[in-house]
């Protein structure tokens, strides 16, 4: 089994694999990658995987994929690499109010505070489990504290943030008990250290006027 290690940044898209015969993909009809959506490391990480399944085939067309998607960024799946893939993968999608309605209802039903990312990704695994009904044991990976979203958690929980992110942290606190990450909670007594503010097509002179300079 190939499986391609990469994440979509800029969609609210999650896959998760499961095992079955020959391994488990269910992705979208028509689906296409793009590098509008893809980072360096994503793209790299795509390159990678079909470079695996070039070196075990006996037909170049995956080495053209590989051409298309470095010199392009895009490529249009072929139908029958498409079947093959939905055996391996499962693909899904939540959106904001998605995203908000999960918030509410982890925090209800398991008196758990997520954040936006976690809620997707519990948001798609039951709908994975829902389409799936024999599926293996899922797992949802939480990487990022609520309170780095506290305006988004609080709607998601049907409260209405009020104030800039510190007193709606503050409020996120007060409604819900969950502590605020120590890094968090003293933010607003520290210096601010940097304050200039750049336009893109100042950014080239102003990193070569600082590079000349000893001290910031």
């Amino acid at each position: 089994k190939i499986k391609f290690p990469f994440k979509i940044k800029k969609q609210s898209l999650y896959r998760i694999t499961r095992q079955g015969t020959g391994g488990g993909i269910s992705i979208m009809d028509g689906y296409r990658m793009d590098r509008t959506v893809l980072s360096t490391a994503d793209m790299q990480a795509i390159l990678a995987g079909l470079q695996s399944l070039n070196s075990v085939s006996n037909t170049k067309r995956y080495a053209q994929l590989m051409e298309k998607l470095s010199a392009c960024g895009s490529y249009d799946v072929p139908e029958e690499m498409l079947a093959k893939l939905k055996e391996l993968f499962w693909a899904g999608f939540c959106d904001d109010e998605g995203t908000k309605a999960a918030i509410g209802k982890v925090w209800r039903d398991y008196h758990y505070l997520c954040d936006t990312h976690t809620a997707v990704a519990w948001d798609v695994a039951q709908q994975y489990k829902r389409e799936n009904p024999d599926h293996n044991p899922v797992v949802i990976l939480s990487t990022a504290s609520p309170y780095k979203f506290p305006a988004a958690v609080l709607e998601g929980i049907g409260e209405t943030a009020r104030g800039d992110e510190f007193a709606v942290m503050e409020q996120l606190h007060a409604v819900t008990g969950v502590p605020v990450p120590k890094n968090l909670a003293g933010l607003r007594e520290r210096e601010v250290l940097h304050r200039d503010v750049i336009a893109p097509e100042e950014m080239l002179s102003y990193v070569l006027e600082k590079a000349g300079k000893k001290n910031w």
